[in-house]
């Protein structure tokens, strides 16, 4: 770890931002939180359009970790 007290993450030193008056948007926050969202309901469909009727391994796994939570 370097003494300049970097956490190892990098530092973001300007962000763009979108002011209201009342309250202040990140716009690369927002940004990254759309990416992660795209990724996720990608993921989500891809595993959706092989679901079947009689389960496998893998999709009863897949399955109960769902319903745990």
């Amino acid at each position: 770890m370097s003494s300049s007290g970097e956490h190892g993450l990098g530092v973001v030193s300007v962000h763009y931002k979108l002011d209201l008056g009342f309250f202040t948007i990140n716009l690369d926050t927002v940004l990254a939180t759309w990416i992660a969202m795209a990724i996720v309901i990608f993921l989500s469909l891809l595993v959706r359009s092989n679901l079947k009727k009689n389960p496998d391994k893998k999709q009863t796994i897949a399955e109960a970790i769902v319903e745990f939570f």
